[in-house]
Protein backbone atom coordinates (compact mmCIF):
# COMPACT_ATOMS: atom_id res chain seq x y z
CA UNK A 1 0.00 0.00 0.00
CA UNK A 2 1.29 3.49 -0.83
CA UNK A 3 1.12 6.25 1.24
CA UNK A 4 2.87 9.05 -0.91
CA UNK A 5 3.21 9.03 -4.65
CA UNK A 6 5.54 12.05 -5.67
CA UNK A 7 8.47 12.29 -6.28
CA UNK A 8 8.89 10.33 -3.29
CA UNK A 9 6.95 7.04 -3.22
CA UNK A 10 6.31 6.30 0.19
CA UNK A 11 4.65 1.94 0.56
CA UNK A 12 4.34 -0.77 3.37
CA UNK A 13 4.49 -4.35 3.69
CA UNK A 14 4.07 -6.47 6.66
CA UNK A 15 7.31 -5.48 7.86
CA UNK A 16 8.87 -2.82 6.36
CA UNK A 17 8.09 0.56 4.89
CA UNK A 18 9.91 1.65 1.84
CA UNK A 19 11.10 5.27 1.17
CA UNK A 20 12.52 6.12 -2.21
CA UNK A 21 13.14 9.10 -3.86
CA UNK A 22 12.07 8.74 -8.19
CA UNK A 23 13.50 12.58 -8.83
CA UNK A 24 16.97 13.95 -8.01
CA UNK A 25 16.24 17.63 -6.65
CA UNK A 26 18.76 19.54 -5.40
CA UNK A 27 19.37 18.70 -1.86
CA UNK A 28 19.63 15.07 -3.31
CA UNK A 29 22.31 15.10 -5.62
CA UNK A 30 24.85 16.94 -2.31
CA UNK A 31 24.28 13.73 -0.51
CA UNK A 32 24.53 10.93 -2.65
CA UNK A 33 27.60 12.00 -5.44
CA UNK A 34 27.75 10.66 -8.94
CA UNK A 35 24.33 9.07 -7.91
CA UNK A 36 22.24 8.95 -11.30
CA UNK A 37 19.57 6.36 -10.15
CA UNK A 38 16.46 7.12 -7.86
CA UNK A 39 17.84 5.41 -4.17
CA UNK A 40 15.64 4.48 -1.01
CA UNK A 41 16.15 2.84 2.12
CA UNK A 42 14.05 0.15 3.57
CA UNK A 43 13.11 0.77 7.33
CA UNK A 44 11.63 -1.71 9.88
CA UNK A 45 7.79 -0.77 10.50
CA UNK A 46 8.04 -0.49 14.15
CA UNK A 47 11.35 2.11 13.86
CA UNK A 48 9.02 4.08 11.11
CA UNK A 49 6.22 4.00 13.54
CA UNK A 50 8.21 5.16 16.36
CA UNK A 51 9.52 8.32 13.92
CA UNK A 52 5.98 9.20 12.87
CA UNK A 53 5.23 9.01 16.31
CA UNK A 54 8.15 11.36 17.16
CA UNK A 55 7.88 13.76 14.51
CA UNK A 56 3.50 14.29 15.21
CA UNK A 57 4.50 14.57 18.90
CA UNK A 58 6.66 17.79 18.00
CA UNK A 59 3.93 18.86 15.32
CA UNK A 60 1.40 18.82 17.79
CA UNK A 61 3.36 21.06 20.10
CA UNK A 62 4.26 23.50 17.42
CA UNK A 63 2.13 26.20 16.11
CA UNK A 64 1.84 25.13 12.90
CA UNK A 65 -0.43 21.80 12.60
CA UNK A 66 -3.48 23.14 11.12
CA UNK A 67 -1.71 24.23 8.20
CA UNK A 68 0.86 20.95 8.10
CA UNK A 69 -2.27 19.13 8.34
CA UNK A 70 -4.26 20.68 5.18
CA UNK A 71 -0.97 21.05 3.59
CA UNK A 72 -0.65 17.28 3.64
CA UNK A 73 -4.15 16.91 2.34
CA UNK A 74 -4.28 19.32 -0.50
CA UNK A 75 -0.79 17.47 -1.94
CA UNK A 76 -1.35 13.72 -0.70
CA UNK A 77 -5.13 13.44 -0.45
CA UNK A 78 -5.90 9.96 -1.89
CA UNK A 79 -2.86 8.45 -0.90
CA UNK A 80 -3.53 4.94 1.47
CA UNK A 81 -3.46 6.75 4.96
CA UNK A 82 -4.81 10.00 4.32
CA UNK A 83 -8.51 8.91 5.00
CA UNK A 84 -6.95 9.03 8.82
CA UNK A 85 -5.83 12.68 8.31
CA UNK A 86 -9.23 13.10 6.58
CA UNK A 87 -10.79 12.71 9.71
CA UNK A 88 -8.57 13.64 12.37
CA UNK A 89 -9.33 17.21 11.08
CA UNK A 90 -13.08 16.58 11.19
CA UNK A 91 -13.53 16.26 7.04
CA UNK A 92 -15.15 13.25 5.13
CA UNK A 93 -12.73 11.95 2.53
CA UNK A 94 -13.91 12.33 -0.73
CA UNK A 95 -14.55 8.94 -1.41
CA UNK A 96 -16.33 8.02 1.14
CA UNK A 97 -18.82 11.16 -0.32
CA UNK A 98 -18.92 9.35 -3.41
CA UNK A 99 -19.76 5.13 -2.10
CA UNK A 100 -22.99 7.47 0.04
CA UNK A 101 -23.71 9.29 -3.52
CA UNK A 102 -24.13 5.80 -5.54
CA UNK A 103 -25.71 3.82 -2.43
CA UNK A 104 -28.17 6.67 -2.41
CA UNK A 105 -28.50 6.57 -6.28
CA UNK A 106 -29.20 3.05 -6.21
CA UNK A 107 -31.58 2.79 -3.23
Amino acid sequence: MSYLRSPFYVWADDHTTHIWAREQPEWYAEYVEDCDFPAGVGLPNEVFDALCLMRVAEIDAGRNRRRQERRAIEKYGGNFGSAALYRRVGITPPWDLDERSEETTRA
